[in-house]
């Protein structure tokens, strides 16, 4: 699961070996060490409401990891419940933006943004078709959504072809 949030980018995947659990990964540590820091003050929140702590937000046994040879080479390995947590905490209290690449922007930086519109414009190859959803408006706009239409229509043939091929 990939997870964007106005403060980083982080990968998250089961870890094979205990299915409650699962390895959240990070190509920056800063994205990693905000998440840490989200999960520990949702911790003390919930704390501070129930007066009592839930162990599943727990930071001190969380610890990095580090594969220096890997996609993503910042890791740490937490619960499913903790991921949820962090989630939820991230939605009810961050989430007060209407345009997310702008908000990361503000935080992360133009680096940041330029990474973001580029993951943006790829998803346009899997978008509806363009009328479906976006009206382009210049003649610029127009030809561009033409060009992706007819990306996406040719990838589709040639995915069928090969399919049939096989």
């Amino acid at each position: 699961m990939w997870i964007f949030t106005s403060a980083g980018f982080v990968s998250a995947v089961e870890d094979t070996t205990d299915e409650n659990r699962v390895f959240v990964r990070a190509r920056d540590k800063s994205s990693l060490e905000t998440m840490i820091k989200a999960i520990e003050l949702a911790g003390n929140a919930e704390f501070e409401d129930t007066g009592k702590r839930n162990p599943d937000l727990d930071i001190s046994e969380i610890k990095f990891l580090t594969k220096k040879y890997s996609d993503y080479p910042h890791r740490v390995n937490i619960s499913k419940a903790t991921l949820a947590k962090w989630l939820e905490f991230e939605v009810l209290n961050y989430l007060k933006y209407s345009n997310f690449k702008d908000a990361l922007t503000a935080v992360r930086g133009e680096e940041w943004h330029d990474a973001a519109m580029n993951v943006w414009t790829s998803m346009l190859q899997v978008q509806d078709a363009p009328s479906s959803v976006y009206t382009p408006k210049t003649e610029e706009q127009k030809a561009e959504a033409w060009a992706m239409a007819q990306t996406k229509s040719k990838g589709k043939s040639r995915s069928k072809s090969k399919a049939v091929s096989k």
